[in-house]
């Protein structure tokens, strides 16, 4: 049997001696290395041959002659089947009555014998089939206890051997598992020294609590499903620990708080209720048998999540995943696009926050600056701030100082040159995966086999978290020129290396940026076309890998041309050397420019424009980008309905308890309620309106368990409206109130103001012969909000019942008081309205542009444009989920097209001509048989002085109590 031995001066598993550049082979299966003469080969397989090392054949061997056995037991378990098949088949011959009933031949002793033998073997067969099967194990110590109690009862109950229990060893031990225990699966006495080893390495008592406790800490407080997880997680914990003998570690009483602070606040109470009504200190086993009822109602309620399986990680190498930059989508980070850095800071800034990508990291925009876990400060110029060092701004004084130099200095000549040779050069850089412990980072690697030293970009080691002695490194190139700095001794993992890398950190190592592109490298070099290196563009390296690491640099194989040369080493594919192209013109062209003549022209060129070229899109600020971004991305058609996500400031809004405070104006708004039952009565019918119509929805207990995200209690309140004769009440939110300074809309954007001209919208609604005039009904309703944003809009109600808690209720749909309800509704309103742009143009221009929030005014030359136009505005509502009604114009024939239903049905007044009647629009009042437009105004609180003088203008003696008139004017 061969067994391998630790090198400690190379990689090669049979002997002591360092690697060799040429002579060591990888096994395909174990992924170890070897020296060619150690593994008796004369010469190294090549890339398309598969070579397996000597261990690994033993193994194969050994489980082929295993399968050998397992197939003749299952032939000699055939066998025995069909003898029983034969031997019931006789019996039942010989047991056969004739058709009196009577027996007509006794099986003998013999044969009943046998059948009851056969029969005990079948049911011995298939008990022992069903134990065979052991659940899966690849290390993880918190699925020891059960692995570990299957193994025992099932070889207990099935009577199974060393060697049937190693062919199931085989089959169920994946990853770190199978690896500790390989070298002992040779032999089927080695069962019991299997088990011993797999209990020292991985079910050690400590280990198991610590993994168990960490899946409790990973569940996230804000989850949907974190009491069934909390339950899930704990109950797992107290079984193994019990089963471990090891109730100690029940009795965390820091772990049961932490565990309460993770819960929905009604049940932390009922928690605090239990604890006060015990006298003996809880446990994690009383805690678990108590969480367990909520646990199975809110699993009842909640809808069924969809199985996600897990797969096992096998480190591979030449398998990365690439990151794209945000900017211009290739694979590198933004911190390394060359685009981004010519970008002024100030237009960094603004690319970040239109992205809302951190300013700290320049990573991820799931998080904000101030909750990064990158550490550092900027340091330039003494800056102490937190952000990235690529947006750090001059002060006014240092640029003072630099202005100052400029011109002690005089003009400047800058001399741009461009090359552009026959070869093109490619460097020795491969794609990496490095890690420091659960941190993983795709990233970039240059072979330098001229540099003795390994360095790490700074950046990318704050990154990953790295931490290490820091002192000071000197770095020294051609012509004794030297560079120094303080650097960080750091060490970290590179994926699929077995062992750590130990380097030095640098800022900003400016390594060269490359791109490959394999398909036309391997059309223009054919012998290069089978080599399995992804593609990458303008990728730039964060790690220079010299000497020090010599054996990730050395070569495994090497493939050559008439070309680029292609390396494999232990990191993979590697492609460099001069790429030559015989189509490329070999030119250099040298530009001077003169930078105060060129500041010359730009002025002149500058005033030159100035008032002539017109802007096609006025600039928007960060929050309006961020607003018409929502809405690009939320605003949805669904079932008749248009459904919108609320315009957040920030991504991770956090808002505070506002339940007592909704509950509070409740009962304020109730106590007023009690004085006017009329007002009462209009109250409660109003919430139930609200539900019937789908407006509002009552939660059901298991939604309020849930932790939700983003939950916001808004107190109501009623107003009336004194322009409506009579004063009509309606039920207004109150948005704005503010707890601990933070109310709803202080989290909410206004959003982009797409709302039209009122003079303008006015002016064109008499400028046809024929006008009309409608509005939508209760149009913030017809608006859906997205299910995530709806637990924002909570509310309390009881109908006045002060006896009872009160319910609790979500508002559905866009809310009045809400801050971005009118941006939204008019980006609703205009979005449906272009989807019917090619099909019926006209009408979906007159939504767009002669609608002033929820009215619509227009105008018309003739009868059947009107009617045609007006039918269509109608329709294109309609398939919105808008109903528009109240029209009036002055044109019956019009009217008489439409349905009863969408004609204004009242009439106003007016006092000084008891024939006439107005309609008002838009706060005016047009009177549609005389075709007037007046207005309204009262004068009752000015005094007697100056009322006459108004008065004494226009040649009028009237009393101040009969001044509240109509003023008209002729169009």
């Amino acid at each position: 049997m061969i067994r391998f031995v630790e090198n400690q001066n190379g990689n090669c598993r049979l002997c002591s001696e360092p690697d060799h550049k040429q002579d060591m082979v990888e096994c395909d299966d174990c992924d170890r290395w070897f020296h060619i003469g150690c593994v008796n080969l004369t010469v190294a397989p090549t890339a398309e041959e598969k070579w397996i090392c000597p261990k690994c054949v033993q193994i194969q061997q050994r489980l082929a002659s295993l399968e050998i056995s397992a197939r003749k037991k299952d032939e000699q378990i055939k066998q025995q089947l069909d003898a029983m098949d034969k031997l019931m088949a006789t019996m039942k011959g010989q047991c056969s009555t004739s058709s009196s009933g009577q027996v007509t031949n006794q099986p003998t002793d013999r044969s009943f014998t046998q059948t009851v033998s056969m029969s005990s073997d079948w049911t011995i067969y298939l008990k022992r089939q069903s134990l065979t099967t052991l659940p899966r194990f690849s290390g993880a110590s918190k699925d020891w206890p059960k692995f570990k109690k299957t193994f025992h009862d099932t070889t207990a109950e099935g009577g199974f051997s060393n060697l049937e229990n190693l062919n199931r060893l085989e089959q169920v031990l994946k990853g770190d598992a199978y690896k500790t225990v390989q070298q002992l699966m040779i032999n089927s006495e080695n069962v019991p020294k299997i088990i011993e080893k797999l209990e020292e390495c991985f079910g050690r008592k400590d280990l198991v609590y610590k993994e168990l406790l960490n899946d409790l800490r990973r569940i996230k407080k804000d989850s949907r499903t974190v009491v069934p997880d909390i339950s899930d997680a704990l109950d797992n914990m107290v079984v193994n620990m019990e089963a471990l003998g090891q109730k100690e570690y029940l009795r965390d009483h820091r772990l049961i708080e932490e565990i309460i602070e993770k819960l929905p606040y009604t049940i932390q109470v009922k928690w605090v209720e239990v604890i006060q009504s015990n006298t003996s200190i809880p446990t994690l086993n009383d805690l678990n048998k108590w969480l367990l009822p909520h646990s199975r109602i809110a699993r009842m309620m909640q809808k069924s999540n969809n199985s996600v399986s897990t797969t096992e990680r096998k480190p591979r190498v030449n398998v990365h995943q690439t990151m794209k930059c945000a900017l211009c989508s290739a694979s590198h980070r933004l911190f390394q696009c060359k685009n981004f850095k010519q970008m002024k800071t100030l237009e960094r800034r603004e690319f970040l926050a239109k992205k809302g990508i951190c300013f700290k990291c320049l990573n991820s925009n799931d998080h904000i600056m101030r909750n990064c876990s990158m550490k550092g400060i900027c340091g330039i110029d003494g800056c102490n701030k937190e952000h990235n060092r690529l947006l750090h701004q001059r002060s006014e004084y240092k640029r003072n100082q630099d202005t100052a130099a400029d011109v002690r200095r005089g003009p400047e000549e800058t001399t741009n040159i461009h090359r552009q040779r026959k070869e093109h050069l490619y460097y020795q850089i491969v794609p990496i995966t490095v890690q420091n412990g659960e941190r993983m980072i795709d990233t970039y690697a240059f072979l330098d086999t001229g540099s003795s030293v390994t360095l790490l970009d700074e950046r990318m080691a704050n990154m990953l978290e790295l931490e290490g002695k820091v002192d000071p490194l000197t770095l020294k190139w051609t012509q004794d020129c030297l560079k120094s700095c303080s650097s960080k001794r750091v060490k970290f993992w590179i994926k699929g290396i077995g062992k750590p890398v130990m380097a030095r950190t640098m800022h900003d190592l400016n390594l060269p940026i490359q791109t490959v592109d394999m398909e036309q490298i391997a059309k223009n070099y054919p012998y290069l076309k089978d080599i399995p290196l992804q593609d990458y563009k303008e990728a730039q390296p964060t790690l220079l890998i010299g000497l020090d690491n010599s054996e990730l640099l050395s070569a495994i194989k090497t493939v050559k041309g008439n070309g680029p040369m292609a390396v494999k080493t232990r990191l993979g594919w590697v492609i460099y050397g001069k790429e030559y192209n015989i189509n490329r013109q070999d030119y250099t062209m040298v530009i001077q420019e003169e930078q105060e003549m060129s500041k010359m022209m730009q002025r002149y060129f500058s005033i030159d424009d100035f008032g002539v070229k017109l802007v096609e899109k006025l600039p928007r600020s960060p929050e309006e980008e961020r607003a018409q971004q929502i809405l690009d991305n939320t605003i949805k058609l669904k079932d008749n309905r248009y459904e919108v996500g609320l315009l957040w400031k920030t991504k991770d809004v956090q808002f505070p308890d506002s339940y007592h405070t909704a509950l509070r104006r409740l009962v304020i708004m109730e106590n007023k309620l009690k004085q006017d039952e009329k007002l009462k009565d209009w109250a409660i019918n109003t919430f139930a309106d609200y539900v019937k119509k789908g407006y509002a929805r009552k939660l059901a207990h298991s939604e309020l368990i849930n932790a939700v995200p983003r939950t916001y209690y808004l107190p109501h309140f009623i107003v009336h409206n004194q322009n409506k004769i009579p004063p009509k009440p309606r039920l207004v939110f109150d948005a704005a109130s503010k707890i601990n300074g933070v109310s709803f809309n202080s989290n909410l954007l206004s959003g982009p103001d797409a709302t039209t001209s009122l003079v303008g919208v006015l002016l064109r609604f008499r400028e046809g012969r024929i006008a009309v005039c409608g509005d939508i009904q209760e149009m913030f309703h017809q608006v859906k909000i997205k299910p995530e944003d709806q637990h924002a809009q909570r509310f309390l109600w009881r109908d006045c019942e002060n006896n009872r808690e009160p319910d609790v209720y979500i508002m559905e749909v866009m809310i009045f008081g809400s801050t971005c309800s009118p941006s939204c509704a008019q980006a609703v309103k205009n979005k449906n309205a272009a989807a019917f742009m090619e099909s019926k143009p006209k009408a979906a221009l007159a939504i767009e542009k002669q609608h002033y929030v929820d009215d619509y005014l227009d105008s018309f030359t003739n009868i059947r444009e009107a009617t045609a136009i007006t039918k269509d505005v109608i329709d294109i509502h309609q398939h919105g989920g808008f109903f528009i009604r109240n029209f009036i114009s002055n044109s019956k024939e019009l009217l008489s097209n439409l349905s009863s239903d969408r004609i204004q049905s009242t009439d106003i007044k007016l006092i000084e001509d008891k024939d006439s009647c107005a309609e008002k629009v838009l706060g005016v009042y047009w009177n549609t048989k005389l075709d007037l437009i007046g207005y309204r105004l009262s004068l009752k609180k000015l005094s007697n002085e100056r009322v006459m003088l108004p008065l004494r203008l226009i040649g009028t003696k009237t009393r101040q109590s009969d001044i509240a008139r109509s003023w008209v004017l002729r169009l």
